[in-house]
């Protein structure tokens, strides 16, 4: 299932951001690209799978199921979270053989489940719709999304090379997407280094 609403005003300040290195694609469309790309998100929402993705989604929803088995039945649940990690080291081995080389992340971009910000080249105007293809190493979690500009403005004493910091509110997210983003920022925001805001 795609999500092609946009986020609340309260929502939106209830997602965590992050700095983080990752591998960046994006295209920014035409206007007469956006129909077509739209249409193909869409048609993508049945037949969207990435086994990473899927798997911290059903991590989610099985996790307050877990934590009764456990008041009962700790050793159970101990063997049932064992078991799901093998898995989940099963699917990255998976994931890493499909891109077939190791990733190396050629972004630092500001990361939420909402959004994201980049450095770029040029300018981009308010609403200019954007194709994202976001792999997050090395866990290879794999983000596709559309976004919509929000703002873009000049940054050049931060980067000079790429003096615009151009910030994008997802429009068209995959849900399980959107949870996998979620997870990632609450295991990112543990670690002493995280740089996180909200």
């Amino acid at each position: 299932m795609a999500l092609t609403t946009h986020p609340t005003d309260a929502e939106r300040r209830n997602f965590y951001r992050i700095n983080d290195d990752v591998y960046l694609e994006y295209l920014v469309l035409s206007d007469g690209e956006v129909e077509t790309a739209i249409k193909e998100f869409n048609s993508q929402a049945r037949q969207h799978f990435n086994p990473i993705n899927q798997l911290q989604a059903i991590t989610i929803r099985s996790s307050a199921i877990l934590d009764k088995i456990h008041e009962s039945s700790p050793d159970t649940a101990a063997y049932l979270r064992t078991v799901d990690e093998r898995i989940q080291l099963l699917a990255h081995a998976i994931a890493q053989d499909q891109v077939g080389v190791p990733i190396v992340p050629n972004e630092k971009i500001n990361l939420s489940a909402g959004g994201l910000s980049f450095f770029s080249e040029q300018p981009y105007n308010s609403g200019t719709l954007v194709e994202f293809s976001i792999i997050i190493a090395p866990s290879y979690l794999h983000i596709s999304a559309l976004g919509a500009v929000v703002y873009c403005r000049r940054e050049e004493e931060h980067n000079a090379e790429y003096p615009y910091r151009v910030g994008v509110e997802f429009s068209h997210i995959h849900e399980a997407d959107r949870e996998a983003l979620f997870i990632h920022i609450e295991e990112k925001k543990q670690l002493p280094q995280a740089e996180i805001t909200q």
